[in-house]
């Protein structure tokens, strides 16, 4: 049975980090920030939709209100993009508790995926 979450307006399917999806979630991200660095919309888009304006800003949003909880270490990135979409993902990493945290957004659906360090 699939468990939902929702956090500041987002609904998340929450996902089991063992899972073959949250794997290659989590492999997609830091492939992504191994190899690109932190991307954000005008490094992927010269000219960017408002769709896409709305939904970068809205996940930016998003990431800056669960950075300034906590302390907690915080930032997000475009994992992946083509000309229609892009997935992008929110990270914290709760060095207090041994915990990072995956809010990953795609155009059709949103997860979190919690690692236990």
């Amino acid at each position: 049975m699939k468990k939902y979450l929702t956090i500041n307006n987002f609904t998340f399917e929450v996902l089991n980090e063992k899972t073959k999806k949250a794997k290659s979630l989590i492999d997609a991200f830091n492939r992504s920030v191994n190899n690109h660095g932190l991307r954000y919309l005008k490094d992927c888009y010269n000219n960017a939709s408002e769709a896409k304006k709305s939904a970068y800003n809205s996940i930016k949003a998003f990431s800056e209100k669960l950075s300034n909880k906590n302390g907690v270490f915080c930032y997000h990135t475009i994992t992946g993009f083509n000309c229609m979409a892009f997935s992008m993902c929110v990270f914290i990493n709760d060095y207090k508790n041994g915990v990072n945290y995956y809010y990953y957004f795609t155009a059709k659906n949103s997860y979190l995926i919690i690692e236990k360090q």
